[in-house]
């Protein structure tokens, strides 16, 4: 199979998905092309922090530098770890974490770690 490119600016990274098949590469597709994270009610991130292996969120402003220079970044570059943000500052008091920061969710060890 030939080998598969996406460019951004101009810079070319392989694929990095998982399979071969032509919906794994749609997917794949779809997650570089779309919005770098899904806006979730507060109520779906407690569903998510609790059944996700892995999601990182960013609890603050989209339009925030943080946003953009944290989140953003590695949402696409990584395609295992599902991406979410959550705008209301009462959802990130009710997690217990500073609004305008990046939380990591896992499912073993430290289930919550705050950047």
């Amino acid at each position: 199979m030939p080998t598969l490119m996406w460019f951004v600016d101009g810079k070319p990274s392989d694929y990095d998905g998982r399979g071969r098949e032509p919906e794994q590469i749609v997917e794949w597709v779809l997650r570089k092309a779309g919005p770098p994270s899904k806006e979730l009610s507060c109520d779906g991130l407690e569903q998510i922090a609790k059944s996700d292996k892995f999601s990182v969120v960013y609890f603050g402003n989209t339009e925030d530098a943080a946003y953009n220079d944290l989140l953003v970044g590695f949402a696409r570059k990584d395609l295992f770890i599902n991406f979410y943000h959550q705008t209301d500052s009462e959802c990130a008091a009710k997690f217990d974490v500073p609004f305008g920061s990046l939380t990591f969710f896992r499912q073993f060890e430290t289930t919550k770690n705050v950047y």
